[in-house]
């Protein structure tokens, strides 16, 4: 009877077979791993009683390092509560995580799975155990679907049944009601540079980093956004709103030239000591990855770099041809330049055949439009074809106020050269646009050196001329500033309508131009969530630090 009982004893405690969970390495391939125990077998972890379940990896799993173990589960009989049922997972050395069983915080009704994302300090992943506490109602359980390592992040995302969440994580309500989720590394994750990034957010929302405070516009449709570094600290996060998704992302900063990729209120407003490069950052616009957006130290190197393009492509009497440097001497390109593909391609094909010599700025310009596939030399002719996309400029040179200015009035000729929707309906108005006005604007375009002969350039630089503020300061723009500079001109001065001598201001050109600035206006706010002057989808509101 004793030998019986002690074989009894050993068969116990050797069983060994695979269970039900499913588990994936962090290259994705599938792993066995092993109940220790027949009632661990299943997956189902019940949570009336205080119990373990053992678990063995196949082989001891190697873990990259920044990665998570994602455990996948489905709660079962489980009423929302204070969550003193919490079951505990141990793996790794002296790592332990409560796995939730209350989502009510996140106010995810009908999420009836729930993946929990814990991160891994450990080089290894071979034994798991999981403890409940018990005290839970009877026909209470987790049903444990999978688990895989992933790549670590810190929040929650919601897929329609399913919520994604992380240790370090709160939500709540703000005290004007919204919804609220904030993060709050842990002090052995503060060290790292984090990218917050949200998805789906619906209407406007906040978020708060340290003393500041941004507010993220409306826009039409649930979009994305991800926030830089250099525009948080290290501590706590806040997102107040609607989102599918807040996260932080742990972001190892890429090699110089590869664009950053921001939203463009984030290049106006980001530290110089942050650039890769003193000369000048390089960013992709993330909404249109296509767009490229150089922010350049001074205008002198803009000009090394982009002055003989502003001849070629826009400059009344130099459009079509390559400058030498001896012409190009105490010339000033433009503060601002956009450059399309079929531009850019045509512009180095010229210089190829030309065998003309270009300065190193633009050879280094012709690198990146390459790598970023803006131009794309064909293998049988050697000479280039247009990509996708555009280069946009802006200079540190500028005061913040052109800044926002330029980079609003480049970002829609951005949005003219990608986009055929918004080329038509461009077309479209300046086709209706008043006559007289029409013709005040193509003096004052001529008064800028543009080559108005170019239709396609006209209709472009009306659109952004136009669109680069809101609508009463276009009336302003147009109907004071602008008129004022072709009344000082006696050959220009007949193209401008009746003055009013009491105001000082040219009433036609004002209303005019403040009516098409609100119909460009209305159309980017319905495409793209933007307005006339603005084409971010974020701002700071006031700055607290001391």
């Amino acid at each position: 009877m004793k030998l019986l009982a002690l074989c009894l004893l050993l068969t116990g405690c050797s069983f060994r077979e695979p269970s039900a969970i499913s588990f994936y390495d962090a290259k994705g391939s599938l792993v066995t791993i092993n109940a220790l125990s027949k009632r661990a077998q299943s997956g189902t972890i019940t949570l009336d009683r205080e119990r373990n379940y053992r678990y063995e990896i196949e082989y001891p799993v190697s873990v990259p390092p920044d990665m998570s173990l994602a455990l996948t589960y489905t709660l079962k009989g489980l009423p929302q509560h204070d969550g003193s049922s919490e079951p505990v997972i141990e793996f790794g050395t002296n790592t332990s995580y409560a796995l939730p069983v209350d989502t009510s915080f996140f106010d995810v009704k009908a999420a009836a799975r729930l993946c929990y994302v814990m991160p891994v300090d450990a080089p290894v992943l071979h034994t798991l155990v999981i403890t409940t506490p018990g005290g839970a109602p009877p026909d209470t359980a987790l049903q444990l679907e999978s688990m895989q390592l992933v790549p670590r992040h810190l929040g929650y995302e919601r897929r329609d049944d399913l919520l994604i969440v992380t240790p370090y994580v709160h939500g709540g309500q703000s005290p004007s009601g919204t919804r609220m989720v904030s993060i709050t590394p842990p002090e052995t994750e503060k060290g790292r540079r984090w990218q917050f990034k949200l998805k789906g957010i619906r209407g406007g929302a906040f978020f708060e980093s340290g003393k500041r405070r941004y507010e993220i516009l409306a826009a039409q449709d649930a979009h994305n956004l991800n926030i830089p570094p250099w525009f948080f600290g290290t501590g706590e996060v806040v997102f107040e709103g609607e989102s599918d998704a807040v996260q932080l992302v742990p972001v190892e900063d890429i090699p110089f030239p590869e664009p950053r990729a921001a939203d463009p209120n984030f290049i106006l407003n980001m530290p110089r000591a942050a650039w890769r490069d003193q000369r000048y950052e390089i960013f992709r616009w993330d909404m249109f990855p296509s767009i490229l957006i150089f922010d350049m130290s001074d205008h002198a190197f803009q000009d090394k770099m982009m002055r003989r393009l502003a001849q070629y492509t826009e400059k009344k009497g130099y459009r079509g041809q390559l400058v030498c440097d001896v012409d190009l001497e105490g010339k000033h390109g433009w503060s601002a330049n956009d450059y399309r593909a079929e531009t850019l391609a045509n512009f180095y094909n010229l210089a190829a055949r030309k065998q003309f010599p270009l300065s190193s700025e633009e050879r280094e310009l012709e690198q990146i439009l390459v790598a970023e596939r803006i131009i794309l030399k064909n293998a049988a002719t050697g000479e280039y074809e247009p990509g996708q996309g555009a280069i946009l400029s802006i200079s540190r040179q500028s005061n913040q106020y052109l800044r926002t200015r330029f980079i609003v009035h480049e970002c829609f000729h951005g949005l003219f050269f990608i986009d055929s929707e918004f080329r038509a309906f461009s077309e479209k108005r300046y086709a209706q646009f008043n006559a007289t006005a029409k013709a005040f604007l193509r003096s004052y375009l001529d008064y800028l050196s543009y080559d108005i002969s170019d239709p396609y350039l006209l209709i472009n630089e009306f659109m952004s001329y136009i669109v680069q503020q809101t609508p009463g300061q276009a009336a302003d723009y147009f109907g004071k500033y602008a008129a004022e500079i072709i009344e000082e001109s006696d050959w220009r001065k007949p193209v401008l309508p009746p003055k009013d001598e009491a105001t000082g201001t040219w009433p036609l050109l004002a209303k005019a131009f403040e009516r098409e600035a609100e119909a460009f206006s209305s159309y980017a706010a319905q495409r793209w969530g933007f307005a006339a002057g603005r084409v971010w989808r974020i701002r700071p509101l006031q700055n607290t630090a001391d």
